[in-house]
């Protein structure tokens, strides 16, 4: 199982983000967990040596999970449905997986959440800029 090596997020609005990622499309809550700061954060600690991360992503009432999982010298990202069932799954380099989100992530803060008309009414949490620039250095 391979998709397509693409992740891309909507606008946030009153509390709901679409996350395209390869040809699956979801729609994200932000309660009650902040999935933006967990999966920046999972990602620096996965970059300095963690050799597994979870983030996981309110779909209400359903969820997500996003497992990445380094293994000899590749890498893999899987996402898991709320039964545990294999949804999708990408293998690569670590290097190109953070690359992918670090990219998705700041095209995020550059198209939405950094403008001014950015309201936290859209997204509940704070946007994770420290965790984006140390992914952003490390690669």
């Amino acid at each position: 199982m391979q998709p397509a090596k693409k992740l891309a997020f909507g606008k946030p609005e009153n509390g709901w983000i679409v996350v395209r990622l390869g040809e699956r499309v979801i729609h994200a809550s932000d309660v009650p967990c902040d999935s933006i700061g967990n999966l920046a954060s999972k990602l620096v600690s996965f970059l300095s040596g963690s050799k597994m991360e979870k983030v996981e992503w309110s779909l209400e009432p359903e969820y997500e999970t996003w497992i990445f999982q380094e293994q000899d010298a590749l890498a893999s990202w899987s996402v898991e449905n709320n039964q545990g069932e294999l949804i999708q799954a990408i293998q690569s380099s670590k290097t190109e997986i953070v690359q992918m989100v670090a990219k998705a992530l700041r095209d995020l803060y550059s198209s939405h959440i950094g403008k001014s008309d950015f309201s936290d009414q859209d997204w509940s949490w704070s946007f994770p800029i420290k965790e984006l620039k140390i992914l952003e250095l490390k690669n």
